[in-house]
């Protein structure tokens, strides 16, 4: 060091002597986004990811131009990791990862084309619907939203969406199938537009492997009794015929599982 300057060494440049407290320092006062970033939207809602949209929206564009999807996709909930101070991150304990900040992605394989970033404080980013779409959960115009925007960029693809529970209600699916996109996904029996015919409590005591369907508005739904009952929706699988039934199988249920008097009537004594 000669007169307050770093001298190069070994031809190594002069960053690489810098203290780890002065890198922290710098980094500190880093921003990727311009000084006069909005902070809240026109709705009055907070811009609480603002900073990083510059290149939220990069990375979406550029994710969206290296591959083509599938015909099978999936939107589904993500956490990116924090576990600093915010009001806007999601504490899940029995996810892989416990707390960060939730992204609703569409994606195939792994592979993510699409991100909706949502916060505990203020819930999902607003996003535009058509007037008839407004009896719509957030969350089902937020799915709405990006199977749309799917649809418009690939219009000579068909497509099919799965989900889970979390998201998966009648009037989606219906209105989802009115635009020609298949959807299947596990749903919950207290949502709306589940046929009252199917609804069972959680102990149900059903013969194992019992089935169950109703139609309404072009959506199927199915109950099925396995450990313990499950139920889904879909506009892409029959109720009946050939096509409805996949024989696999299976092994004997726990003894404590839900349905265990139920499977062990089905399976012979001593079979696994």
């Amino acid at each position: 060091m000669k007169d307050g300057v770093y001298l190069p060494k070994d031809g190594l440049p002069p960053a690489v002597y810098l203290g780890k407290t002065r890198f922290q320092e710098i980094r500190h006062f880093f921003h990727v986004s311009p000084y006069n970033s909005p902070t809240e939207t026109p709705e009055g809602l907070p811009c609480w990811h603002s900073k990083v949209d510059i290149l939220l929206e990069q990375l979406q564009f550029f994710s969206q131009q290296y591959r083509v999807p599938g015909s099978n996709v999936t939107i589904d909930k993500a956490i990116i990791q924090f576990t600093g101070r915010s009001i806007h991150i999601t504490k899940m304990p029995n996810k892989p990862i416990s707390q960060g900040y939730k992204f609703f992605c569409r994606a195939e394989k792994g592979y993510v084309w699409e991100f909706h970033p949502s916060s505990n404080a203020v819930g999902g980013d607003p996003v535009d619907v058509e007037s008839r779409l407004l009896q719509l959960t957030d969350t089902g115009k937020m799915v709405h939203h990006l199977t749309r925007r799917l649809h418009q960029r690939h219009r000579k693809l068909s497509f099919n969406v799965y989900m889970d529970n979390f998201f998966t209600t009648q009037p989606l699916l219906a209105e989802l199938r009115r635009m020609g996109i298949g959807v299947c996904g596990t749903c919950g029996q207290q949502f709306r537009g589940f046929p009252k015919e199917l609804k069972v409590g959680k102990n149900a005591k059903l013969p194992y492997h019992f089935r169950s369907g109703a139609v309404n508005d072009g959506v199927a739904t199915l109950l099925w009794m396995d450990s313990s009952p499950v139920t889904m929706m879909a506009t892409i699988h029959p109720l009946s015929g050939e096509d409805s039934l996949v024989l696999r199988m299976r092994k004997h249920p726990g003894n404590k599982s839900t349905n265990a008097s139920g499977a062990n009537s089905t399976f012979l004594p001593g079979e696994r």
